[in-house]
């Protein structure tokens, strides 16, 4: 079978927090793994890939972990850095700022979670350390209990849920680096009643598993969130996954079936799609696009590419 010789992963799940509210109980990194290394699917050598689970994930391990990711990679290395967990925000003072969040995180105090956290400075470095030009950056992070939860809460007093679009913008700065979270920062990532993954990483799952079309026996960057996006969102209107990019090539990040040739649909003239939508991501645009366009559009069997979503709508 084909594999992604020149292929690295990290990959962080973290649900059992010590000192911060703990995540529903999901398999989400675990799966993820699995399928990476899996030659019937992705194609990465299991040598190239580590997985930390819960008590694994320590803020220790995670900087080991991102050190060894850029010492074994190279510049035409595909690197992609999964992190299902917490991500947090001091609003005010001394240590404002964004931070991920190992398992032994300490809050409070502020001074405390500064030091067993991983700020946004840090972690910036950290990825400007590797000299790949194909880096996917996966957020699958402020995930809520159930669809009835409300969209935000606090992890604590003074400790905000999240990551900010600043955050990302500053990740994604840089030649061939991908962001792709599970919901922009003003709104939750969901985890349905009895799912096995949260909604974002169900559907991500099934992407690379061949839900995603590929003709060349490979998965790209922009068909990953062309697939993801519409159908988070169609389950749970409240969750939008964002892509932030700076990109030369639609570059490749998986194996699609092990390296099999599929097909991607098109009509007779060469075309994906029969309409495409080009509109402002705020009030009132985006939720009429969203809630009335484009489910009539969809209700005509029209296939509806939107700004945003779709990097690559077709031939012009």
């Amino acid at each position: 079978m084909a594999t992604m010789e020149n292929a690295h992963a990290l990959v962080i799940g973290i649900a059992n927090y010590r000192q911060l509210r703990r995540l529903p109980q999901v398999n989400d990194a675990q799966a993820i793994y699995d399928l990476l290394v899996d030659p019937a699917h992705c194609g990465y050598a299991s040598t190239n890939v580590e997985l930390l689970l819960d008590e694994q994930a320590t803020q220790a391990a995670i900087r080991s972990a991102l050190a060894k990711l850029a010492e074994r990679s190279n510049a035409d290395s595909t690197i992609l850095f999964y992190l299902s967990g917490h991500g947090g925000q001091i609003v005010d003072g001394s240590h404002a700022g964004e931070y991920l969040l190992p398992v032994d995180t300490i809050y409070p105090p502020e001074e405390a979670l500064a030091k067993s956290a991983i700020s946004d400075q840090e972690f910036m470095q950290a990825i400007r350390a590797l000299s790949a030009r194909k880096v996917l950056l996966i957020f699958d992070c402020c995930h809520a209990a159930g669809i009835a939860e409300a969209k935000q809460f606090r992890l604590a007093e003074g400790l905000e849920t999240g990551l900010s679009d600043g955050y990302y913008d500053a990740l994604q700065a840089g030649r061939g680096r991908v962001v792709l979270a599970s919901s922009r920062s003003n709104e939750s990532s969901y985890v349905m009643p009895n799912a096995k993954y949260g909604l974002f990483t169900e559907h991500l799952l099934a992407g690379l598993r061949g839900g995603i079309a590929s003709d060349d026996g490979l998965i790209r960057i922009f068909d990953l969130f062309e697939y993801l996006q519409p159908r988070v969102t169609a389950v749970q209107p409240n969750q939008h996954p964002i892509f932030k990019a700076e990109l030369e090539e639609n570059f490749p990040v998986a194996l699609y079936q092990g390296g099999q040739q599929g097909t991607i649909s098109k009509d007779d003239e060469g075309f994906r799609y029969d309409a495409y939508i080009s509109y402002v991501d705020r009030a009132p645009d985006a939720q009429w696009v969203w809630e009335t366009l484009v489910p009539q559009l969809e209700a005509a069997d029209l296939r509806v590419a939107v700004s945003g979503d779709v990097e690559e709508p077709g031939v012009a």
